[in-house]
């Protein structure tokens, strides 16, 4: 039994253990529209030897777990939704071995990834990867952050499992060589289409960009509003080059070509690490900023991604479905990779509010799989995107559901996702 178990982890864990109600309800929330769905107990365990004997001691009883990084995921990955204890990385935030060499470094799953890139800047490496969350690596590599697939990576089980096969403890990441030189840039097109079509250009051109972002017109709004950006209210890109100062310049001319094709307005470069600092800064807080915009609602985040050819048509009806809902649904990506974002504004006063943003969720989806992509993009499955496995995988669900009953046959490990060991 549940009680049993936290008996025995009381035992093991002392203080760290802690069954506040208020620590409970903070490790039952999602940054999205799922209601709050605590744990029994929240534990924090300081290394790996702990973790270990915490999921044997679970495993005894048949408790639930639920592993934590920071919270940030949203589509309702760590919630207790039948109760359990939720495992915190909190105080396991070591960089355990930095090898410069190998461009690789060895960290405990609790580092975020500021932490990890402020402690590799003596060295000339940084991490690169951002899914535009101060998330923690383990809770990255947990639902492969930023990547383009949904459902367990079968090459890597545990990158994408989302902790339906057990906790990360330790990971060795790949590093790059800061770059030489830096530049971002923002500019604005008078149409979704243009600023999408203008993504495509720049990737079928092989320009090699270390990221490019899109946010739609309702989102500059809210940013404007949130952090006095100043921007035109206007579709916008925001791009940036990394290299060496020859090529970053050569890179940004040619970008500035393509995007002047598609008509671009009021294109901006920023060199200095200041100004790229706040470029970036306003795409972090995009959300919180429609958030924002909204005072009282809610927001059902959903995500997308299909392959680039596809990319103007998915984004442009999505966009034109939810301009002719009764919600408001701001849109914004890493479209580099073809995945983008809408954020469905829900009224907790409207009931309807929350069928009208599950209807265009699920629109969304089935369009992703009839243009051959995926049902998310870099959220993961969680509670909110369970359902569609098995239409998009066919019989690779089936054996992903038999590789989870082979690594916990108990169905004990994060058992928000149900049907991952019933499928």
């Amino acid at each position: 039994m549940i009680s049993d178990a936290i008996d025995k982890l009381k035992a093991l864990l002392g203080d760290r253990l802690n069954q506040s109600i208020s620590d409970r309800n903070l490790h039952g929330q999602s940054e999205s529209h799922f209601a709050t769905t605590p744990p029994d107990a929240v534990a924090y365990p300081t290394s790996t030897d702990e973790v270990r004997a915490i999921v044997e001691i679970c495993h005894q009883h048949s408790c639930p777990i639920i592993g934590w990084g920071t919270g940030t995921s949203l589509e309702g990955h760590t919630l207790a939704v039948r109760g359990g204890v939720t495992v915190d990385f909190a105080r396991m935030t070591a960089v355990l071995e930095v090898s410069p060499q190998d461009m690789t470094v060895r960290i405990q799953p609790g580092v975020t990834r500021e932490a990890l890139n402020e402690e590799l800047r003596a060295t000339g490496l940084f991490f690169p990867v951002d899914p535009g969350a101060n998330a923690s690596l383990g809770g990255m590599a947990a639902t492969r952050a930023s990547g383009t697939t949904a459902g367990y990576d079968l090459t890597g089980l545990f990158v994408g499992s989302e902790g339906t096969l057990g906790l990360i403890t330790e990971l060795t990441l790949r590093l790059q060589g800061q770059p030489e030189a830096i530049s971002a840039g923002v500019c604005s097109f008078d149409t979704i289409n243009q600023a999408v079509a203008a993504v495509i250009d720049t990737i079928q051109m092989g320009l090699p960009m270390a990221r490019i972002e899109f946010i739609d017109a309702a989102t500059v709004a809210a940013v404007n509003q949130y952090s006095s950006a100043g921007l035109p209210e206007l579709p916008h890109l925001l791009v940036e080059f990394h290299g060496s100062e020859a090529g970053v310049a050569e890179q940004s001319e040619t970008f500035g070509l393509i995007v002047a094709e598609h008509d671009a307005h009021d294109f901006k470069w920023a060199t200095q690490a200041e100004d790229r600092s706040a470029l970036w800064k306003m795409r972090h807080t995009a959300y919180y900023a429609v958030l924002a915009s909204h005072p009282g609602a809610g927001a059902m985040v959903t995500d997308i991604c299909v392959p680039i050819s596809k990319l103007a048509d998915a984004v442009e009806q999505t966009s034109a479905e939810i301009n002719q809902s009764s919600i408001a649904g701001p849109i914004m990506g890493h479209v580099g990779d073809g995945n983008f974002h809408a954020i469905l504004m829900i009224d907790p006063e409207k009931p309807d509010d929350l069928k009208t943003a599950k209807d265009l969720s699920e629109r969304m989806v089935t369009r992703a799989l009839e243009m051959g992509g995926t049902a998310t993009g870099e959220h993961g499955i969680g509670v909110g995107k369970l359902d569609y496995m098995a239409r998009e995988h066919g019989h690779g669900w089936t054996v992903m559901s038999s590789i989870k009953r082979a690594l916990d046959p108990q169905d004990i490990m994060n058992q928000n996702h149900p049907g991952a060991a019933r499928a």
